[in-house]
């Protein structure tokens, strides 16, 4: 059986937006992390949290409303996402997002969510989300662990590398073909290469000859 819709793949800047977690257990727990990761502030709903939340808490990472969830809960929030046991609450959750036009997704139940939260390999500033659309979460989370054997955490290195030099090569190269070319050569030869193996002041030196001005041919004679 194939899921009955198709999830329109995107990455959010949640950075500095407040996100709405209900659930105080482990998943709960799990999407906060996430959330944290992202930049997001997060409201964590719920009368008891379990122990990593707690510290959350004490170490004012979350704010925490010790209460079941009412729709007041959601004020000022980008995105909710539902983590109970409770189907009732987390039903309750997707109707008020859903009232309020603020993105939910409510965890194991892609048929009440807006959006779902894929398997993802996460290696600095590169990201690598899987999804199955919820038709298999454990699924999803395999293909990502296949994912993340095939790319080492050095590309995390290069990708920062790379963001280093992306004004300056913006400012060498004007025609968009040209940079692409550049970067294609980057990225296949010793530059990348130095990079992964964590030789980046040999890298550097290759990569600003190459980004210098050509000279001036001497006048003739």
């Amino acid at each position: 059986m194939t899921p009955d819709r198709a999830f329109f793949a995107a990455f959010l800047d949640l950075r500095d937006r407040l996100a709405l977690v209900v659930g105080g257990g482990r998943v709960g727990e799990a999407k906060v992390r996430t959330l944290l990761r992202s930049g997001a502030r997060v409201r964590v709903v719920a009368p008891v949290l379990c122990e990593g939340l707690q510290q959350l808490g004490r170490d004012g990472e979350v704010e925490h409303r010790a209460h079941r969830f009412e729709p007041a809960d959601m004020e000022g929030a980008s995105v909710a996402i539902a983590a109970t046991d409770d189907a009732d609450a987390n039903a309750a959750v997707a109707s008020a997002a859903r009232e309020r036009g603020i993105a939910v997704n409510v965890a194991d139940d892609p048929s009440l969510s807006t959006f779902i939260m894929p398997a993802v390999v996460d290696r600095g500033p590169i990201q690598v989300a899987i999804s199955t659309g919820g038709a298999s979460p454990v699924l999803a989370k395999r293909l990502a662990a296949l994912v993340e054997a095939a790319v080492p955490e050095e590309f995390a290195r290069l990708a920062a590398f790379a963001a280093g030099y992306r004004e300056a090569v913006k400012q060498r190269f004007g025609d968009v073909a040209a940079r692409r070319d550049f970067w294609e050569r980057v990225l296949d030869g010793d530059i990348a290469r130095l990079v992964l193996a964590g030789r980046e002041d040999e890298a550097r030196a290759l990569i600003e000859a190459e980004l210098a001005p050509p000279r001036p041919f001497p006048p003739a004679a």
